[in-house]
């Protein structure tokens, strides 16, 4: 329960003290309940945060060496395997926002750092020469961003998968364009109902 933080204020560095386990020795009461106030806060649409590995200290320190250092890959997602559990999705708004303006606790990266760790860093690993740039010659698949905007939602559960099956999403606001191959496909964080994306072979390896 020590590791087990509300997240219905957003707050990814929370303090120790406010963790399900620390509350419940304050307050005397069995975590559990406070776990259950928390869920059922905001008409039933509560969400609690499993802050566990990487959050030992009570901060992020951890992490952050992890992104201080040049031969560390961003990268996150499983193929959908725990939709109902974490979003994914949310993570480039989230690096963008908070590794590099919203951090409290710790040092702030530069907003063309951690773009180059989501584009060109990975695109060069994974043999995608056609982008992670923007030159001549390359797919056109670029964010114009807004960068006081940039910023996630709380996560909120749907049930639009086969079988009613639910998953978590989380919004993001302060994105003007997405464009996939020189197509919109966003506008000001709206979808344009354009889907020229297709998926991504394995590049031919190389020697």
């Amino acid at each position: 329960m020590d590791a087990i933080y509300s997240l219905n204020d957003i707050d990814y560095e929370p303090d120790v003290d406010q963790s399900m386990g620390a509350q419940a020795r304050a307050q005397g009461r069995d975590p559990l309940e406070i776990c259950y106030d928390t869920l059922i806060a905001d008409a039933g649409r509560g969400v609690l945060i499993w802050l566990a590995t990487g959050y030992t200290d009570g901060d992020l320190r951890k992490k952050e060496a992890c992104i201080a250092d040049p031969h560390y890959i961003m990268g996150l997602g499983d193929g959908g395997a725990h939709v109902q559990f974490i979003c994914d999705a949310s993570f480039p708004t989230f690096l963008l926002s908070y590794w590099g303006r919203d951090r409290r606790k710790g040092r702030v990266f530069p907003v063309e750092t951690l773009v180059r760790k989501l584009t060109r860093d990975p695109a060069d690993l994974y043999g995608l020469a056609d982008r992670g740039v923007l030159e001549v010659g390359r797919r056109a698949d670029v964010n114009v961003i807004d960068f006081d905007r940039l910023a996630i939602g709380k996560p909120y559960l749907v049930e639009d998968l086969p079988t009613n099956a639910k998953r978590y999403l989380q919004d993001g606001t302060g994105y003007a364009l997405t464009i996939v191959n020189g197509v919109v496909t966003r506008r000001d964080d709206d979808s344009t109902d354009s889907y020229p994306g297709r998926l991504v072979r394995r590049a031919p390896n190389r020697v």
